[in-house]
């Protein structure tokens, strides 16, 4: 990750700090809407200068789509996947897995500007899901098996609702950059795909079965999600 995307990921950590600090209030949502926008502007931003330099240089060489490998592991791998998994189709890329027993390899294809916000994100909110989740847990005296269904369903819940709010952010960056910022998503979509299809030419194989989920867990996620469930330091 460069040096631009390190200071953008610690505006956005400040701006989560910031909302641990006013938890419960009102500006809690203000500085977590904050970080979010910040990261979909981020994203345009690059865009903007990206096509600015190629109009004024007719030598500037479209950038490649570029490929990012990650591995899941640990507890809840499979819902830690939707977590990623929203973050890498929201933002315009492609991604290929492979789920083995106890984790998974995931490759992930886009421009590069992407895969940095990807990157970014990813090491902010994984961390404090995997560690919240911990403290999940459904009401009465369940079982064990109850309480895993329970936390499975939570880490669920919650990248649903991330992913919401962020699709939500990034339309309203598009939006406020105009038509040439769609113009130039749909181009790095395209790039993206291309790049997938190079180390991937034949058709792939679709996700099996879903997962049966808790609903009380699920919402429980989902309203976590809401607040981006930062409620502890992201440095700790």
């Amino acid at each position: 990750m460069d040096a631009r995307t390190r200071k953008m990921q610690t505006k956005v950590a400040k701006l989560l700090r910031q909302a641990e600090s006013v938890a419960g209030t009102p500006e809690e949502a203000v500085f977590h809407a904050r970080a979010f926008e910040l990261m979909a502007k981020y994203g345009i931003e690059l865009a903007t200068i990206e096509q600015a330099r190629r109009g004024l240089d007719a030598s500037a060489k479209i950038p490649d789509a570029i490929k990012w490998t990650v591995m899941i592991d640990g507890k809840y791998v499979p819902q830690q996947g939707l977590l990623l998994f929203g973050l890498i189709q929201t933002m315009h890329c492609e991604l290929v897995y492979y789920p083995y027993p106890d984790r998974y390899q995931v490759e992930v294809y886009g421009v590069r500007r992407h895969i940095h916000r990807i990157q970014a994100l990813w090491e902010i909110l994984q961390p404090q899901a995997v560690r919240l989740v911990e403290t999940a847990r459904p009401p009465g005296n369940p079982t064990a098996g109850e309480t895993r269904r329970y936390r499975r369903s939570w880490v669920a819940g919650f990248a649903a609702r991330v992913r919401e709010r962020l699709e939500e952010q990034e339309a309203r960056a598009i939006e406020s950059a105009g038509a040439g910022a769609l113009v130039i998503y749909d181009d790095d979509a395209r790039r993206a795909l291309s790049r997938r299809q190079k180390d991937y030419p034949g058709r792939l194989r679709k996700a099996g079965p879903l997962t049966s989920y808790s609903a009380a867990g699920y919402a429980h996620g989902h309203r976590d999600g809401s607040a981006a469930a930062m409620n502890h330091s992201l440095t700790d």
